[in-house]
This record gives structure tokens, sequence and C-alpha cells, in this order.
């Protein structure tokens, strides 16, 4: 998880919650290699005029 947390009322929650997720995937193992993440404009066809 990626994210700037400098400044942002919520960064604090941001790094729990990162921090969270990284021991979660630690202790259950997952495998992250080869996995796609998608940004906010991946996967979205966004048509404006």
């Amino acid at each position: 998880l990626k994210g700037e947390s400098a400044g942002d009322p919520c960064g604090q929650l941001f790094k729990r919650y990162q921090l969270c997720v990284q021991k979660a995937i630690k202790e259950k193992d997952i495998p992250i290699e080869g996995l796609e993440f998608m940004g906010p404009s991946k996967g979205k066809t966004e048509n404006s005029s």
C-alpha cells in the first residue's frame, strides 16, 4: 500500500491500516508477487465531454 500520511487528517489511520494489512499478508502467507494492482484510472473507461 502506498500513500502519503503527512499533513493529512487521516494519515494516522492510514498508517495503522497499512501496518495491519502488511501483518495479515505475512501471517496468512499471502503471495503478492505477480498481482495486478488497479489504480484510479485502470479498469475504468471514462468518457468525458
